[in-house]
C-alpha cells in the first residue's frame, strides 16, 4: 500500500484528478462509488471482491486491480487462506473481469497475462515527499552492521540459509546483526552464546524507515528468498529500503529483480 497505492496516489496533485479512499469503509455500497470514473483495488482474491468489481462495472466505472505478489502460486507457509483452490478461482476471475491490471514486475505480468491482456508493469515508487532524496544516507565504511527485515511469513526463506547465517554471526563477533520484524528461533538456538545479534518486533513503515536509516544505518541489508515460483515475481521493495538507508543490498541473484542481467 505504501509503495503502490495510498503512499503514492495520495501525493499526486492534479486539478482534474481527485482521489477518494474507501479503505476505512467496512461495507462498500453503490452510493460510495457514485460519481467515480475509476476504482483501483488491491490484491483481489475473495468473492466479495468479485461482487464489488461487478457492481462498479454495472455503474459504468472502470476497474483497475493492482498486484505486487503472485497470489496464484503462494506457497503454504505464506498464507493458507489464499492457497485454496476457491481463492485461486476468485483471483483468476477478478483479473479476467478487470478493465486493467497493474503489476510490479515483468515476471508477475507473465503469470497473470493468460487471464487479462491489458496488463501494465508499474514499478514500486519511492515517496520522495516523505523521504526526500537529498536525505538519503551515504554508504559508510566506519561501522560493521548487517540488517535483515521480514516477519514470520519468511521463516522458510531464512531457514534455507540457516547454516550460512548462523556461521556468519558466529565467525564475525566484531559485526552486529539485527533482525527487524521477527525472532528466528532456529538462528537463536545456534548463536545463543553470541552477543552480536539482536531482534526487534514489527513496526510501521514510517517507523521502520526512521529506524533503519537513523538508528541502524547498516552497511549491509540481506534478504534471502527461496528460488521458487512465488518469489520469482517478487519486487524490489527491500532494495529500495536498503539503498535509501545507505546500505549495500544482498539478495538472490537467481531471482529476477535482484539479477542485474534481467
Amino acid at each position: 500500500d505504501f509503495y503502490r497505492m495510498t503512499g503514492v496516489l495520495s501525493y499526486i496533485k492534479h486539478p482534474e484528478i481527485k482521489f477518494t479512499s474507501l479503505a476505512d469503509i467496512k461495507d462498500v455500497d453503490w452510493y460510495h462509488l457514485s460519481g467515480a470514473d475509476v476504482v483501483i483495488l488491491q490484491r483481489c482474491h475473495h468473492v466479495v471482491h468479485i461482487n464489488f468489481i461487478k457492481m462498479a462495472q454495472d455503474m459504468n466505472i472502470k476497474v483497475i486491480i493492482d498486484y505486487d505478489d503472485d497470489l496464484l502460486n503462494v506457497t503454504n507457509h505464506k498464507n493458507d487462506s489464499i492457497t485454496l483452490e476457491e481463492q485461486r478461482k476468485n483471483i483468476k476471475m477478478a483479473i479476467h473481469l478487470a478493465d486493467e491490471i497493474w503489476v510490479s514486475t515483468i515476471a508477475l505480468k507473465e503469470v497473470y497475462k493468460p487471464f487479462n491482456r491489458n496488463i501494465h508493469v508499474i514499478e514500486n515508487c519511492h515517496n520522495d515527499f516523505v523521504f526526500p532524496l537529498d536525505k538519503k544516507k551515504p554508504f559508510n565504511m566506519e561501522t560493521k552492521k548487517a540488517a535483515y527485515r521480514g516477519g514470520p511469513s519468511h521463516d522458510d526463506d531464512v531457514y534455507q540459509d540457516i547454516n550460512d547465517l548462523a556461521g556468519t554471526i558466529i565467525d564475525n563477533p566484531d559485526w552486529n546483526f539485527t533482525f527487524i520484524g521477527g525472532d528466528f528461533e532456529y538462528i537463536s538456538n545456534r548463536t545463543k552464546d553470541c552477543k552480536n545479534h539482536f531482534y526487534t518486533k514489527g513496526i510501521t513503515i514510517i517507523q521502520f524507515f526512521k529506524y533503519l536509516q537513523k538508528d541502524e544505518n547498516p552497511n549491509i541489508v540481506f534478504f534471502p528468498l527461496i528460488t521458487n515460483k512465488f518469489n520469482q515475481s517478487k519486487s524490489n521493495i527491500c532494495f529500495l529500503e536498503a539503498t535509501y538507508a545507505g546500505a549495500c543490498f544482498m539478495g538472490n541473484k537467481g531471482l529476477n529483480e535482484f539479477n542485474l542481467d534481467y
